[in-house]
């Protein structure tokens, strides 16, 4: 399979998940969305740091029923070019025509805990945090690439826990109507693994940034029928007599 087709294959699997996820579980909102993805490489060595597109969906589950308490898991791909320096023992970020490089099939998954804060009727703003992994499959780009390479780029992304990314994020949601929203995230991803790995500390350092739609789930709030009562409608002054209205007696010794 070439690579043109794999990325466009790729695009596909954040919907399927999303509408799965949506059918599978009582959620309140479904967030499909598309981005670019800064990628900090302090290394000294390679290409310079890597932006990239990414295409992904989260999914919102409110704590209270509609509150502002959520969980809000989400996964995002994107794609990137990696070689092996072996002088530094370590995978770094490549440009696209290097031939002894690996196509690398990037995941983020993440399930951040949120909190809304709402500005007006229309605007609100939902900082999270949470806990990412950031997956990451090696692929050869060609035949000359020798495999123990493409071997050693996957064991550096894995080694050391450089998977693993405390995540902050900030949406901003600007509501259109009662079950559509237009939404900005930013989001960043630190690399604490770092601290124990001896690399510069920022080194593979993320910072996201997206827009979505914002889909509320379930079905829309009943309108009221044809033969609804506005309240307090019997207490209209000129409100028309009902038909089963008894008219008063009349007082005795009236004409």
């Amino acid at each position: 399979m070439g690579v043109g087709i794999l990325k466009r294959l790729l695009f596909a699997i954040p919907a399927v998940l999303c509408v799965a996820g949506a059918a599978a579980l009582d959620l309140d909102y479904a967030t499909p969305r598309l981005g670019v993805l800064f990628i900090l490489n302090d290394s000294g060595q390679g290409a310079a740091s890597p932006i990239v597109n990414i295409i992904g969906c989260s999914l919102s589950y409110s704590f209270t029923g509609g509150g502002a308490w959520s969980f809000d898991p989400g996964f995002d791909l994107f794609w990137t070019q990696y070689e092996w320096d072996a002088s530094g023992s370590r995978a770094i970020p490549t440009e696209p025509e290097t031939a002894e490089a690996s196509f690398v099939i990037g995941g983020i998954l993440d399930g951040p805990f949120s909190y809304r804060f709402r500005i007006n009727e229309r605007l609100s703003i939902k900082p999270g945090a949470g806990l990412a992994m950031v997956l990451r499959v090696p692929i050869p780009n060609s035949t000359s690439m020798p495999g123990e390479d493409n071997l050693a780029i996957a064991g550096w992304f894995y080694g050391g826990a450089r998977f693993l990314y405390p995540e902050l994020q900030a949406l901003v949601d600007v509501e259109l109507q009662d079950r559509f929203a237009f939404e900005f995230a930013a989001r960043t991803f630190w690399p604490v693994f770092n601290l124990w790995t001896g690399a510069n500390f920022f080194d593979h350092w993320m910072f996201q940034a997206a827009l979505s739609v914002r889909v509320k789930l379930g079905p829309p709030k009943a309108a009221p029928g044809p033969d609804a009562v506005p309240p307090g409608a019997d207490a209209q002054p000129g409100a028309e007599a009902t038909p089963d209205a008894v008219p008063a007696s009349p007082v005795e010794g009236s004409p």
